[in-house]
């Protein structure tokens, strides 16, 4: 049942103003008790001191987050460089030693065709003395 209307019953069927006054005290008392304590409460006061507080807070995480963000971008271009200058390493080794081997390749096939011309030359002048010979 709700204080009021228990404080109303309770009125109503009160003989004397002592007992109405009664009832009224006791209701007074179940409404306080039911309330809660006044320490309890947040006033206007501790709302504004908590939200201050929080957008401090906010505030400092955001810049430790923003620090920690230019570190890693920071830490990342520095090792996206060392990657390019060992790649730009590795490749101008890799064309060094394809430059390299295209030489050799090169001086190889010069000898082999000196080899072949020297060798046909033989053949040639082998076959005109047997020519010569054999007449």
């Amino acid at each position: 049942m709700s204080i009021a209307l228990r404080l109303y019953e309770q009125i109503t069927a009160a003989t004397n103003d002592d007992g109405r006054f009664r009832a009224i005290a006791d209701a007074i008392d179940s409404l306080e008790q039911a309330m809660p304590a006044r320490d309890t409460l947040a006033t206007r006061g501790d709302l504004r001191e908590m939200e201050l507080r929080l957008q401090k807070e906010q505030q400092a995480f955001e810049l430790k987050l923003t620090k920690e963000v230019e570190q890693v971008r920071l830490d990342l271009t520095k090792e996206l460089h060392q990657l390019r200058l060992e790649t730009t390493k590795e490749l101008e080794q890799i064309r060094v030693a394809i430059h390299s081997s295209e030489e050799r390749t090169q001086t190889a096939l010069h000898r082999q065709t000196i080899w072949i011309i020297t060798a046909l030359g033989a053949i040639v002048g082998l076959i005109r003395v047997l020519d010569y010979v054999f007449k």
